[in-house]
């Protein structure tokens, strides 16, 4: 099992980080996403669906500058943090296939794209589905 390591606040200049696709697919990588997380601020795709990722996506995911975010396939847990609803360079965000829960934050009706949005949430209360362009 690979797990999740805290180093990734010294990987400022990596700009593209698709473990999904780089045999991590489904290979049970595990444990929570860290909090240092936010600091990658050069990421342009993060994906790391079908794993065994544990916990609640941190606050600190919004900081990312990502066009891609895929989380699908985990078991992520908690509440989807507002501050993805602010991310203004994602055009792809799925969190299906989790075990989240609550509302969609009614901020995500105020994206904007300036390309397609596919936007995959599942298992939520969907009280906002209304506001979001999907």
């Amino acid at each position: 099992m690979v797990q999740f390591h805290q180093g990734f606040q010294h990987l400022e200049s990596l700009t593209y980080l698709n473990l999904s696709s780089n045999n991590f697919r489904g290979n049970n990588l595990n444990g929570s996403i860290p909090d240092s997380i936010g600091n990658c601020t050069s990421f342009e795709i993060l994906d790391v669906s079908y794993n065994q990722i544990t916990g609640e996506i941190p606050y600190n995911i919004g900081f990312l500058q990502v066009a891609t975010l895929s989380l699908q396939g985990n078991r992520l847990t908690g509440k989807i943090p507002e501050v993805i609803g602010l991310m203004q360079a994602l055009a792809v965000l799925d969190l299906s296939e989790n075990e989240l829960v609550g509302p969609i934050p009614p901020i995500f009706g105020n994206l904007t794209y300036t390309g397609n949005c596919i936007c995959m949430v599942t298992s939520l209360q969907d009280q906002y589905r209304q506001s979001l362009a999907i």
